[in-house]
């Protein structure tokens, strides 16, 4: 599954560089964000939680903090490649490091779970639980997915509008992606702290003190029109809790 969704990803960074019409732009990004749920995203949070158990939040920490960090340095190298070459290109070069690095990986490193991890007894396995029509007539299944709702909706509102609303206040395209990527890099420790702090006091509580810290944060752009330091701040608190939910849930 997971090298399936790594080559769609690609084909559909591919796919959007060649792209002549907003409709066709629209299809590579649907296919895209499918591929970047089902197939990478949902697949590294089942093999992260049924291969570990106590330290559980610090490992997925670890694992989906490798997310932001590559988006840190591949916004920088987008908004290089940008301006330099034009938007075609720029997509080339986000295709690439999928395709060269991030399928083989997948190919040749990516192991699915061992037959023994999901005995009872394993340190790794877990009790059988509600299968998806049970889950679904619980009041904890709603409430979980209205949280990754909001907070899916919150992080796709920054990715989205965060640096055009940037350039509109009047920094350039190279500078507010310096932004975005310093919020990125905030995100990746986020993910790594969050994850320990899960750990150390429950998920629960931490999903808690990360949605309000990333409440803040990302209200501190209704001041970053007159100071800087709402841009900082934003930066750091709205970009350290971006990915709370994946990490804790």
């Amino acid at each position: 599954v997971m090298v399936v969704g790594v080559a769609i990803i690609g084909a559909s960074l591919l796919l959007a560089s060649w792209a002549n019409s907003f409709r066709a732009m629209v299809v590579a990004y649907a296919v895209m964000g499918s591929a970047v749920s089902g197939g990478t995203l949902v697949p590294t949070i089942v093999l992260v939680t049924r291969s570990y158990g106590k330290a559980r939040g610090r490992v997925m920490g670890l694992t989906i903090a490798g997310e932001s960090a590559g988006g840190m340095v591949m916004t920088l190298v987008a908004a290089r490649t940008l301006a330099a070459h034009g938007w075609r290109a720029a997509y080339v070069s986000l295709a690439i490091p999928v395709l060269v690095i991030a399928l083989p990986l997948a190919i040749f490193l990516v192991a699915d779970l061992p037959a023994a991890m999901e005995q009872e007894g394993t340190p790794g396995a877990e009790p059988e639980g509600y299968d998806l029509w049970e889950a679904m007539r619980t009041r904890s299944f709603w409430l979980i997915a209205y949280i990754w709702f909001a907070v899916t909706f919150s992080l796709t509102a920054n990715i989205t509008h965060v640096i055009p609303f940037l350039v509109g206040m009047g920094y350039g395209a190279a500078a507010a992606a310096s932004v975005w990527s310093g919020a990125l890099a905030a995100k990746a420790l986020g993910q790594l702290g969050f994850g320990s702090i899960a750990d150390w006091i429950s998920a629960r509580k931490s999903l808690v003190l990360g949605c309000s810290i990333g409440a803040v944060g990302t209200a501190m752009l209704l001041v970053a029109r007159y100071s800087e330091a709402g841009i900082v701040l934003f930066a750091i608190l709205g970009g350290g809790s971006l990915g709370i939910a994946i990490v804790v849930n």
